[in-house]
């Protein structure tokens, strides 16, 4: 506030041309020093009025203190009108009187206080929004992300009635696809464990009644303290074609040479090209192929999925059924291989013919 000019106004000096000239405050010892540039604008006249409390910088030529005599009339406050053409400094330093808070008012800048004070990862407070699921369902949500359900399988009968086709016995390539789905059929173990089949003498034991193969360590069951059983094969003395030792026997017949060639025993060897064993993915053409001439719109890998739901079917026991198909978990079984069988027609099924064994 500034005193009434006709008391003091010649107790003071003229400031002079304040355009160009730096002005310093400081409010107390510690406070750091502000400078403000003023920038250009209109000269004007004015006398400033300084108190004890304020220092000016010599540079100005004013004296850091300036004493009053005494008998001096105590200054009084008017009321003056600011210019609007003053400069930003102006806005900064002649700020206008803060407003009294309402009680509302102070209570919205304690909730933004608190707000803007509180940690992202907070908990959420007991203020919080809710989350309602049904919005979920507003959002599309459970149409974007259908519950999936498991499909249907064939029925093996189909692929067994078949394969009572005439096969040619004396072609490489149609006796190797027959004996190694008739396997498949009769074990509904994994296409990768028809690679493990060897015919040596530690691996291939054969008698008047059954073959028991002892395949060697890869199964995917397979570790340090478990490895998968034995396949014992049994005669089908009622039809040639389902009938896997006779198919196991003109396998090893057939492609004899190819196998001593290549120095190898599996039981499964390429037919064409190099002398080799089969690998996983040449044993699933062979099957993909007889599976487009039986009209079965399905995967080679549906095989054991097949098997294993037409036994459940037939109220086979699930000990019965995972050690058949060598699981290591029911939930496995009921969760991804048990399906419906399309068109499940009653018959005698080839998977008789096979028991795991151990000994």
């Amino acid at each position: 506030m500034a005193p009434i000019t006709s008391l003091n106004e010649n107790r003071f000096c003229e400031m002079g041309n304040s355009r160009r000239r730096s002005v310093c405050f400081r409010n107390s010892s510690r406070s750091t020093q502000l400078c403000v540039s003023r920038p250009d604008r209109q000269t004007s006249p004015i006398s400033r009025c300084l108190q004890h409390s304020v220092e000016l910088s010599t540079s100005v030529g004013v004296p850091t203190t300036i004493s009053y005599p005494e008998g001096t009339d105590p200054l009084k406050t008017v009321n003056r009108n600011i210019s609007c053409r003053g400069s930003s400094m102006e806005e900064s330093v002649l700020a206008p009187r803060p407003q009294s808070a309402s009680p509302s008012s102070s209570n919205n800048a304690e909730e933004s206080t608190e707000k803007s004070s509180r940690h992202l990862d907070r908990t959420s407070t007991s203020k919080s929004r809710k989350h309602n699921p049904r919005g979920l369902e507003m959002w599309g949500w459970s149409e974007a992300n259908p519950k999936t359900s498991k499909s249907s399988v064939w029925d093996v009968s189909k692929l067994t009635s078949y394969l009572s086709y005439k096969v040619d016995c004396n072609n490489p390539f149609q006796t190797s696809c027959h004996t190694a789905i008739l396997l498949l059929l009769c074990s509904g173990r994994r296409i990768h464990d028809l690679t493990l089949l060897l015919i040596d003498q530690n691996n291939y034991i054969k008698s008047d009644q059954s073959i028991v193969f002892w395949p060697q360590f890869g199964s995917k069951t397979d570790n340090s303290n478990y490895r998968q059983s034995g396949w014992k094969l049994l005669p089908n003395l009622d039809n040639k074609n389902l009938n896997p030792i006779f198919w196991i026997e003109r396998t090893i017949s057939l492609l004899s040479d190819r196998r001593n060639t290549a120095k190898i025993f599996n039981l499964f060897v390429t037919v064409k090209g190099k002398a080799k064993p089969a690998s996983r993915t040449v044993i699933a053409n062979w099957i993909k192929s007889l599976f487009k001439e039986a009209d079965i719109a399905a995967t080679p890998g549906s095989v054991r999925s097949a098997v294993a739901s037409k036994s459940w079917l037939e109220n086979h026991s699930i000990e019965e059924i995972l050690a058949h198909g060598n699981w290591r978990s029911c939930n496995t079984f009921k969760k991804i291989y048990r399906r419906e069988v399309i068109n499940y027609n009653t018959s005698d099924g080839v998977t008789k013919l096979f028991k795991p064994t151990n000994n």
